[in-house]
């Protein structure tokens, strides 16, 4: 609770998991796709093109699955893909 205030009532572990992404996600959604943010416990992922963000709709759940094993199930509950503007 007190890392809580300290933190403006923000959630840590958001950080963290931006900061592990690589580490944490799986292969597939760690070399295409970039963390952007979590709110309301959805994740916000940024992905390098729509082929890309096609593929990783169906891989969802084991994404999900792996942030739940490090960070617990309430941390995100969804996944929003958003397609790079580059």
């Amino acid at each position: 609770a007190l890392i809580e205030r300290a933190s403006g009532g923000i959630d840590v572990r958001q950080g963290d998991l931006v900061g592990r992404w690589a580490e944490v996600a799986p292969s597939d959604w760690a070399e295409v796709a970039t963390p952007i943010g979590i709110r309301d416990c959805s994740l916000l992922v940024e992905v390098e093109n729509g082929t890309a963000a096609s593929l990783l709709k169906y891989q969802t759940q084991a994404l999900l699955d792996a942030i739940s094993e490090e960070f617990g199930s309430d941390l995100v509950a969804s996944v929003r893909l958003r397609i790079s503007r580059s």
